[in-house]
């Protein structure tokens, strides 16, 4: 079955011209991002009745300043313009030209360019093309005219008519895969024909974000309502829905086309009133461009089924950043947005959408402890982390250094707040709370308003990047103080919160200060994880968390991407897998295509969350990510190496499978494994490093770098 339309060839797309221009369109760097992400905002005000999206973040400007030098060898037309309603200012030479002019003539000579733009009700950008002056990263850009930097660009913005603000989407027609007509509606050759009150309901088969549309002639009225489940959409109360649906509409006496808004989508109902003829019934749904490169397809059907849904629901979920979902609010949030990316990165390497989630996802410039979340105080740490694994998989220094301030402020917040063990609390922060994900509750803990410890070793880990990362740019001092950091969180974490009988990570402190003695599962996965578990108590922590010592809710939501990736690497990789056929193959049994954000143990199907009838997102990208990441890393065993070159793991974990074979792209093109009882083949591109784990090549080579297959046996 296919679960991504991207996939299924029988689906007409209409693709963007591409042609390539002569510029570039230039902005701030980050700025195109902020203002994206306002326009998301807006645009799931617009969608959902109940929008909440706590954290505060980088916000847009409109006013941007140009400079560039340049010399000019014979005579050239210089075209400028910028874009929607602004004032722009052009000065050549010191010489300010009519506001009104977007064109003129640069004789031989020396010029000095300036370009300021205010007043703008958009991202305050800027284009010019004629020879030398083509706008491109040698335009510097500032904001203040003090502050100057390389002007930011992507490299499909590089024509005038094409918007940077223009989304890459495509939109897919998909025709439905099953119409149920009941009451008056009778279906004559390609028509639907209704004689008074009748209604149908459309399965398109695929979920994604999108419009649904119809013609339609006759006299009456015609009401369409999309969602994401058959109970939504023959919800007879609109009180009840999740999704703002439009009003009714009066049918004309000729063939026209009616439609709904852009919504998450799998089903539409259309109710009819009157004498009306139907047809044409069509879902446009937006689709992020993508190539699959990563695969993966072993002897289990049921777990190969897994991953491809898991993966369609991680696209799905890609629109200019990693959304959370596409139903209700559709925004870019920090956790859901790290674990997708590195889920997409195993899928389709898409640098722009990974750097565009991380940028959207920063502090403002001026920010103070208010701003790590208002609500959730464990916001930034999860941005801190998508700035590892994107340096982990790209060794883009350039990034890294455009995030290096971000980094270093939002630590410095944090070291704000810590105790004298460098632990930090809730409780220092009034209307604060962490948030380790919905399956959390006081029966089992931890207390999020308390000093949990899995924050404590999130913050540990984020130090020990960051001390990697200062390193890397050369600052020697900000390498010295997060390693400190670092050092004394991991000493107290163990000392403190690791029970030495058990083996397994108390759950931290209440928020009135006693000890929180009990044991959950989201301790026990940063702490494998983070490499706080010696590997000779693997064997106590896994029985640990089998004969129920380390208490569970009854659900599986956020935490299950990092628990499967936990239990790997513990060594109950067919524990995972079981998981895995439960809870995602629980999903496929159930007739849905994506993966939920919130996954009932016994496998009962709701749609109620946030005590709201339809409040559950069944199209969760982070849930979709956890299959993916967990096939593909450790079953598949490729996994990136903290680096400096583009060095992998290869290190596939033993399990029941008796055979595995995928792709795993890198930036240097795609790695193929193939294994089965007998043989183990892995092939490289060149330009990466891969260090074999218990294996060695024929030649007894324990890492390769040459391009080529090679034929490995174990050690």
């Amino acid at each position: 079955m296919l679960y991504d339309p991207i996939l299924d060839t029988s689906i007409k797309t209409d693709e963007h011209d591409m042609t390539d221009g002569k510029a570039y369109w230039i902005w701030y760097p980050g700025q195109r991002v902020a203002h994206l992400h306002k326009d998301k905002i807006k645009t799931s005000q617009k969608r959902f009745k109940y929008l909440g999206y706590p954290g505060t973040f980088r916000q847009p400007i409109y006013v941007a300043y140009y400079k560039k030098t340049l010399t000019v060898e014979s005579k050239q037309i210089v075209r400028w313009d910028t874009l929607g309603s602004c004032r722009m200012r052009m000065s050549i030479n010191g010489m300010e030209l009519d506001m009104t002019r977007r064109e003129t003539a640069l004789e031989a000579g020396h010029y000095k360019l300036f370009v300021s733009i205010d007043f703008a009700d958009t991202l305050p950008c800027f284009y010019m093309e004629g020879g030398d002056a083509n706008t491109s990263h040698d335009w510097l850009v500032s904001l203040d005219k003090q502050v100057w930097q390389e002007a930011a660009y992507l490299p499909e913005y590089n024509r005038r008519d094409r918007s940077p603000m223009s989304s890459r989407e495509i939109s897919m027609t998909i025709a439905p895969k099953h119409i149920t007509c009941s009451r008056n509606l009778l279906q004559e050759g390609a028509h639907y024909v209704n004689h008074d009150a009748g209604h149908m309901v459309i399965d398109f088969g695929y979920y994604e974000l999108g419009k649904v549309t119809c013609q339609a002639k006759g006299e009456g009225t015609l009401k369409m309502v999309v969602g994401q489940s058959l109970e939504e959409v023959q919800e007879w109360d609109d009180t009840f829905l999740e999704q703002i649906q439009k009003d009714s509409e009066n049918i004309q006496s000729t063939w026209q086309t009616y439609g709904s808004s852009t919504q998450a989508c799998r089903y539409a109902k259309i109710t009819l009133t009157g004498s009306i003829q139907v047809k044409s019934m069509m879902f446009h749904a937006q689709v992020w461009p993508v190539t699959y490169h990563g695969g993966f397809l072993s002897d289990d059907a049921l777990l190969n089924a897994c991953w491809s849904m898991g993966a369609a629901t991680v696209h799905s979920c890609m629109h200019e950043f990693l959304l959370d979902a596409i139903y209700r609010d559709a925004l870019p949030w920090a956790l859901d947005g790290f674990c997708a990316m590195e889920a997409s990165d195993y899928l389709f390497f898409d640098e722009q959408i990974a750097h565009q989630h991380i940028m959207s996802q920063m502090l403002p410039l001026h920010s103070d402890m208010s701003d790590l979340g208002v609500i959730y105080l464990d916001f930034q740490l999860h941005t801190l982390l998508g700035i590892e694994y994107n340096y982990l998989v790209r060794k883009n220094k350039t990034f890294l250094k455009a995030c290096k301030n971000v980094m270093d402020h939002t630590l410095a917040t944090y070291m704000a707040l810590q105790d004298a063990s460098g632990f930090i609390s809730a409780s220092t922060l009034k209307g604060a709370h962490f948030f380790p994900d919905w399956a959390v509750n006081e029966a089992i803990g931890p207390d999020v308003y308390g000093t949990p410890s899995y924050v404590q070793m999130m913050l540990m880990h984020c130090f020990e990047f960051a001390a990697y990362a200062s390193g890397i740019l050369g600052d020697e001092t900000q390498q010295a103080l997060y390693t400190q950091q670092a050092q004394r969180l991991r000493k107290h974490i163990e000392d403190v919160f690791y029970d030495q009988e058990q083996g397994v990570f108390r759950n931290g402190y209440f928020k009135n200060g006693k000890m929180d003695g009990r044991f959950t599962i989201f301790s026990q996965v940063f702490g494998i994880l983070y490499d706080l578990v010696p590997d000779d108590k693997y064997p106590l922590m896994a029985l640990a968390i089998k004969n129920g010592t380390v208490k569970r809710h009854p659900s599986i939501s956020l935490n299950y991407y990092f628990e499967l990736q936990a239990l790997c690497q513990l060594g109950e990789t067919d524990m995972a897998l079981a998981s895995i056929r439960r809870h995602i193959g629980g999903i496929i049994a159930s007739g849905d295509v994506r993966v939920y954000e919130d996954i009932h143990a016994k496998g009962l199907r709701t749609l109620d969350f946030y005590g709201r009838k339809y409040g559950k997102s069944l199209c969760h990208g982070v849930m979709g990510a956890a299959p993916v990441t967990a096939l593909s890393k450790y079953v598949m065993g490729i996994q990136p190496q903290c680096t400096e070159g583009f060095d992998y793991c290869f290190k596939p974990l033993k399990s029941s499978l008796k055979k595995v074979e995928g792709s795993v792209p890198t930036p240097k093109g795609a790695i193929h494994v193939y294994y089965d009882e007998k043989t183990t083949l892995i092939t490289i591109p060149q330009g990466i490093t891969v260090y074999l784990h218990d294996y060695e090549t024929e030649k007894g080579q324990t890492s390769i770098n040459e391009q080529g297959e090679y034929h490995l046996r174990k050690r």
